[in-house]
């Protein structure tokens, strides 16, 4: 399954080695929806340099699995991302309004 979403980045974390084989990195965007959420996803071992090239501020598209396990009868989800897009940021050309006493006739 395919599971992607689309925002602002606001948090691109430091890497954290959590243990001598296992290291990640956070990523939050914020959802351009009606009611904007942050999402929070990790970037495990390796994929946590896809991270490298993206700055605060930059609209992606994470692809990520949902991961779930259970530790001491509690249960916890993570959103791993596995790839990052980064969209074109650049805002398309706005062209001059005439005058309305520019008138062709």
């Amino acid at each position: 399954m395919n599971n992607t979403l689309s925002g602002m980045v606001s948090i691109i974390g430091d890497t954290e080695q959590i243990t001598d084989t296992f290291k990640k990195r956070e990523l939050v965007i914020k959802t351009d929806e009606k009611y904007p959420q942050d999402v929070s996803f990790q970037f495990a071992n390796d994929k946590g340099a896809l991270l490298d090239n993206v700055t605060e501020g930059e609209n992606v598209t994470v692809h990520f699995n949902v991961r779930g396990k259970e530790s001491n009868g509690r249960h916890f989800v993570n959103l791993d991302g596995w790839k990052i897009d980064v969209k074109d940021n650049q805002e398309l050309p706005v062209h001059a309004a005439k005058d309305e006493n520019d008138l062709p006739f």
